[in-house]
């Protein structure tokens, strides 16, 4: 196999993984993702950020255009009044 089959191979796997989380999850990894000297960091946010858009790409396009560091207001909304929160569907 060679290195970008398993690239591949693994990137999949990630994928499916990211699937089965809730959308705190994936928010709280981005924010955890920034420190871009790492080596592998880039592929992580990539992937995180591709699970992102497919839950929902308007609040993906919002958050890029906002140009802040985190997701978080963009899928995880609460209710001032109740303290309800209402995440996105998987």
């Amino acid at each position: 196999m060679t290195f970008g089959e398993k690239k591949a191979k693994l990137d999949f796997a990630a994928r499916l993984m990211l699937q089965s989380q809730d959308i705190e999850f994936i928010v709280a990894c981005i924010e955890d993702a920034n420190d871009m000297s790492q080596p592998e960091m880039p592929r992580v946010r990539g992937l995180l950020m591709d699970e992102l858009e497919r839950r929902d790409a308007r609040a993906f396009e919002a958050w890029l255009d906002s140009h802040e560091d985190s997701p978080r207001k963009f899928y995880i909304a609460k209710e001032a009044d109740c303290g309800i929160t209402h995440r996105h569907p998987v």
